[in-house]
């Protein structure tokens, strides 16, 4: 039988067949323009700029905290390291290397099981599928997004390679607690670049992306390590790994580098860098653009300085006496159950924590510090100079206590009774020579308060603005041999009717006195007099140069440090006969780079000659005799050269 008889024999089917395949590829066709309808065009990947996370670093690089709307680090495919390139694979995506953006079977096995429960009970998507929902469309699970997706994930898969695109997915999947992309997220939970991962921390990190928060190793760590050890099984599976690797990578546990939100050590520099870097830049280069802020911070030297605050505040507060437990347990809750919001830390000798007080008599208390149990006695609360431990405590009391000593075996803590300082304190620490901010404490407590009383604050200085007064003399050619009278005076100001009478601390006066000496001890009457007879003029001038741009006034109270500025102004000044007499601004940021670690920004703090070099010579001289045999005895204890 030939082709046109055949034809004319089967003419009805053959047109029914036309008929139908012309309606079907018409369908098809007006599906394909209906889904593309409104769907971008995905070689705008090309010019992928995902947020980026800005990172503040320290002076040895070590990074002190990020600004972001989303905490991402953007890697390229050759720092994504192949154990965590299979355990992806192994977990998300099996046929990844295989297939044209969308898996075919998958695809009709998840339909099957949708179609038998009558709801979207199974997903489908590839990575490259998931990556097209992530960069274009929306979440909501429909037919017309999931359709959509397939037609992106095609797009995507004739555009780019699958490197290209598994580095697309490894910088934008979310991965838990803000950190987005796989460099962010190695950084958080393990503290080190993603390209130094070991095989079962890139099983652990793969195994967040399927639900980051509830699985996080923070908040669960037994659902956590379940997950990483399905990941490599499932690598085990796929062939992507030897059993006996995956068996001695599941028996090890998960060691965390430590949640970065508790090691905020700096958090008022970082603020005032923060500001900074608002001005200069905006709000979408800071959170959006990824710059790198390398700063003056030493975080040593940051440590020492957060110590020193704290335990001075407390010192002092102990010196007021015991206000009372801060909190109490809700009627009805147990002591021995309840978990109090401190305790997401685990405890450590020397950390003080927030304890439950158990039960109390009047010689000692027995407190709780979430799985810890110590004993608070007599010699523990003895600064409240109460002498029944009954008498300050009671069951249900929340109070903090400082960890002593914690013995292994039992679990018993030695504690000490603590309490927050009511009051406020600031420190700044510079480098003379460059100006560099090496360490600032701006309060007790960031999160008490955010006003940085090193920088925002203004405070009367009293007699730590005398020197500045002497350096004034000093500069217009008087000697710290040159002597004044130190005797009770009474000092008239034609502008102001009030008379002005200050007096010595203790009422010790001193009589004539050399410079030198009336430095050193600090006299009253002997710097308001010097102020007197040099003109205010001068001691203003002076402290412009010295960097003090807050108000001063010409009046006798100027010398004993009536009139106020800030802590940073008066670092700067007093680091400035440090230097030789040289004037160097004080600054928090070295430089400033892109993304890519291109500078932007190198900082050249303003540079001034104040004073004389002989004069700050003589100055140091003078404020070294101040530890010596002055009012500054006290830090004459410090094995350095110290002058204040």
């Amino acid at each position: 039988m030939n082709l046109i008889s055949f034809a004319r024999r089967h003419r009805r089917k053959l047109v029914a067949i036309a008929a139908v395949t012309v309606v079907a590829g018409a369908t098809g066709a007006a599906m394909g323009s209906f889904l593309r309808l409104d769907l971008p065009d995905v070689r705008a990947l090309e010019d992928y700029t995902p947020p980026i996370m800005s990172r503040v670093l320290a002076r040895d690089d070590a990074v002190i905290d990020t600004f972001a709307e989303q905490r991402r680090i953007l890697i390229d495919y050759r720092d994504i390291p192949p154990t965590f390139r299979d355990a992806l694979i192994a977990t998300e995506d099996s046929e990844f290397l295989d297939h044209p953006g969308i898996d075919v079977r998958g695809i009709a096995r998840a339909a099957w099981t949708d179609l038998r429960e009558l709801r979207f009970a199974e997903g489908s998507s590839t990575l490259t599928m998931q990556l097209a929902r992530e960069l274009f469309l929306h979440r909501q699970k429909t037919v017309q997004r999931k359709l959509q997706e397939a037609v992106l994930a095609i797009e995507i898969e004739r555009h780019y390679t699958k490197e290209e695109i598994l580095a697309f997915y490894a910088n934008q999947v979310y991965m838990g607690h803000g950190r987005y992309g796989l460099e962010a997220a190695s950084r958080h939970y393990f503290g080190k670049p993603a390209r130094e991962l070991t095989l079962a921390e890139s099983a652990t990190i793969a195994g967040l992306i399927q639900r980051p928060e509830a699985l996080s190793p923070y908040k669960r760590p037994d659902r956590a390590l379940r997950r990483r050890n399905h990941v490599l099984s499932r690598m085990v599976v796929e062939g992507l790994l030897d059993p006996e690797v995956a068996e001695a990578a599941a028996a090890s546990p998960i060691e965390l580098a430590g949640d970065d939100r508790q090691r905020a050590s700096a958090p008022y520099f970082v603020e005032d860098v923060r500001r900074w870097l608002k001005a200069k830049y905006g709000d979408g280069s800071v959170y959006q653009e990824g710059l790198e802020v390398h700063t003056t911070l030493d975080p040593e030297l940051q440590a020492i300085a957060n110590e020193a605050v704290d335990r001075g505040l407390r010192q002092l507060d102990r010196r007021q006496g015991w206000r009372g437990a801060p909190g109490r347990l809700a009627e009805g809750e147990d002591p021995a159950t309840i978990v109090l919001d401190d305790w997401s830390r685990p405890p450590a000798v020397g950390r003080i924590s927030e304890g439950v007080v158990m039960s109390v008599d009047d010689g000692s208390a027995r407190v709780r510090v979430a799985e810890i149990t110590g004993e608070l006695d007599r010699e523990d609360i003895a600064w409240t100079r109460r002498k029944k431990v009954s008498a300050v405590v009671s069951p249900g009391d929340v109070v903090q206590v400082r960890l002593m000593s914690i013995d292994a075996d039992t679990g018993v803590a030695d504690l000490e009774l603590e309490q927050e300082p009511a009051v406020e304190a600031s420190l700044v620490a510079l480098d003379p020579a460059t100006g560099e901010v090496l360490a600032l404490v701006g309060g007790f407590d960031f999160e008490r308060s955010e006003f940085n009383r090193a920088t925002q604050a203004r405070r009367q200085t009293g007699s730590a603005f005398k020197p500045l007064v002497f350096a004034a003399a000093l500069a217009e050619g008087w000697t710290l041999a040159d002597t004044v009278l130190d005797e009770p005076t009474v000092f008239l100001d034609p502008r102001n009717p009030e008379p002005y009478q200050p007096e010595n601390y203790g009422h010790k006066y001193y009589g004539r006195v050399t410079l030198r000496r009336g430095l050193e001890k600090s006299a009253n009457i002997a710097t308001v007099r010097l102020l007197n007879q040099i003109g205010f003029a001068g001691t203003i001038d002076l402290s412009r140069r010295l960097g003090i741009t807050s108000e001063l006034r010409a009046y006798p109270s100027l010398g004993l440090g009536a009139f106020e500025i800030s802590l940073l102004e008066l670092t700067a000044a007093y680091a400035t006969f440090a230097n030789g007499g040289v004037h160097v601004a004080p600054h928090r940021v070295r430089e400033v780079r892109d993304h890519r670690g291109d500078s932007l920004l190198h900082v050249e703090p303003a540079v001034q000659d104040a004073v004389r070099p002989e004069v700050a010579y003589l100055m140091n001289r003078s404020l070294s005799g101040v530890i010596t045999d002055g009012t500054g005895r006290a830090a004459a204890c410090v094995d350095r050269q110290l002058a204040g």
